[in-house]
């Protein structure tokens, strides 16, 4: 009697397990947040700028001008479907429901391939500019330092994105607020007492770059942008989501593309006539802000950056969570790791799946002696490379379905944007860059050609698995339609889903 109590009393505990996350539980501005910390502006003016500095010289600016548009062109695409649509399973789901899961599962492996493997690397560049930041406050040390940050990054991020998705979403709004606010500080600055005015001669007419510079610091800004359209995997926990998420990926693109452009000018403009320059500091907010008599600023900047990649870190568990969640859903991967949390609502298992390999990755990289920020720049590189092909695939099946549906233009700016990124992709990899860059480059584009062939030969050969993919896209977006219709979270307004396949 007692074991079938007990029996009787597990079974009403696994029937009260929701199936769904947290549904309608994030409103705008945190939806916003999440797609301002995948792309990270902190992180990226603190490294990046200085990056494309060094290829693109005086041309800096003109670099992230130019490849905005691409990324407004995908952009408009995205948000289009994001509309019509709502899913965990993000651009890979979207791109399944209106073209053909064939065009949805390579896109989905490359994309979670880069979300996943990306994360141990992103954690070695916070561990670098933490233990950067402890030695700045006097705190000295290297090796306990460093794994005192491989923790921090690894298992804050983590408590975050299983505790509450409210909570992750409010972390990274006011981290990544405060942070680009004190860069905005310093901005103007630089500005104000530059003495040579706002107006630069030297960049304004491009002097010591050329168009294939410029096209080449363009390439570079996509190990920004990339991920852009990360917040499509709030499709349940998103309040609203058929306008939130749109706003949110109009919002990082155009609100982010204006202040890289603003800040390549001023931080350029900001080292003329001093010694030094942007593309030779290893520092260049610390530098600039010694320059301009306002080094007390120092001390908030660097740990902004701290902060700032800390959020990088935990958007990225965030959405890479998210898809793993729901491929488990549909069968495609092992079914534990979809399930929910019944107290957090949270994909549990998927975010302990991720943190394991994180940790693996990020160990074996210290005990060997390659955690680097150098090493990072090799593997974020070769990496953009599979989210930029992910990108190719699901746009042309974009804009074939634009064609078929008489959109002429969701069709238009699907090809334009995938001509776009064909030619970026083609600089990237002509020239060959110098070693090591090359051999990291050519295993990328090797293990993308296995993804594309397996995942061709599986629609041959076993189409009934294929078909699995974006299975459980209709449900979300019944859901997020009743939300809608009925201006509350859909557990309110239409009970709880049941999860597909």
């Amino acid at each position: 009697m007692s074991d079938s109590r007990n029996a009787s009393s597990a079974g009403s505990a696994r029937t009260a397990e929701p199936a769904t996350l947290r549904r309608g539980s994030v409103h705008k501005l945190g939806v916003l947040g999440q797609a301002v910390s995948e792309v990270g502006p902190t992180a990226a003016i603190a490294i990046v700028v200085g990056l494309i500095a060094e290829v693109a010289g005086n041309g800096n600016w003109l670099s992230w001008t130019l490849a905005l548009p691409v990324f407004l062109l995908a952009g408009y695409c995205f948000a289009t479907m994001s509309r019509e649509h709502s899913t965990t399973g993000g651009l890979p789901h979207l791109v399944a429901k209106i073209a053909s899961p064939r065009f949805g599962l390579p896109v989905g492996i490359l994309l979670i391939a880069f979300g996943i493997v990306f994360l141990p690397f992103g954690l070695m560049v916070f561990d670098n500019y933490f233990q950067s930041l402890m030695n700045l406050f006097g705190v000295p040390g290297h090796d306990w330092l460093l794994i005192l940050g491989g923790l921090i990054g690894s298992f804050g991020p983590t408590y975050l994105v299983y505790k509450d998705v409210r909570l992750a979403a409010k972390f990274m709004l006011v981290a990544e607020t405060l942070s680009v606010l004190l860069i905005v500080v310093l901005l103007v600055v630089i500005l104000a007492r530059h003495q040579g005015g706002v107006f630069d001669s030297s960049q304004l007419t491009l002097k010591g770059s050329s168009g294939h510079l410029i096209l080449l610091g363009a390439v570079f800004s996509c190990l920004t942008f990339v991920g852009f359209e990360c917040t499509t995997t709030f499709g349940q926990e998103a309040h609203n989501a058929k306008r939130t998420i749109p706003f949110s990926i109009y919002g990082i693109l155009v609100g982010g593309g204006l202040l890289f452009i603003v800040a390549a000018y001023t931080m350029t403009l900001g080292f003329q006539g001093h010694k030094g320059s942007l593309a030779t500091s290893a520092n260049p907010l610390q530098d600039l802000s010694d320059i301009y008599g306002v080094h007390w600023l120092n001390y908030p900047l660097q740990a902004a950056v701290v902060v700032g990649m800390f959020a990088v870190g935990l958007a990225f568990l965030n959405f890479a969570a998210r898809m793993l969640f729901t491929y488990a859903r549909e069968g495609l991967v092992p079914r534990a790791l979809g399930r929910v949390d019944p107290r957090t609502q949270t994909p549990r298992n998927a975010i302990a799946a991720i943190l394991a390999f994180n940790l693996i990755v990020f160990w074996i990289m210290y005990v060997t002696g390659h955690d680097t920020v150098a090493e990072f720049g090799y593997m974020a590189s070769a990496l953009t490379l599979l989210y930029l092909i992910g990108y190719v695939i699901a746009l042309v099946a974009i804009g074939v379905n634009g064609v078929a549906r008489r959109h002429a233009g969701l069709a238009s700016a699907a090809l334009l944007a995938t001509a776009g990124f064909g030619y970026i992709i083609y600089n990237s990899l002509s020239p060959a860059p110098a070693p090591p860059q090359d051999v990291y480059n050519y295993v990328t584009l090797a293990a993308a050609a296995v993804i594309l062939a397996g995942c061709g030969a599986l629609s041959v050969r076993r189409p009934d698995i294929v078909a699995r993919f974006g299975s459980t896209i209709d449900a979300d977006t019944e859901l997020a339609e009743q939300e809608a219709r009925a201006g509350l979270p859909a557990a309110q307004a239409g009970g709880v889903m049941t999860e597909a396949g």
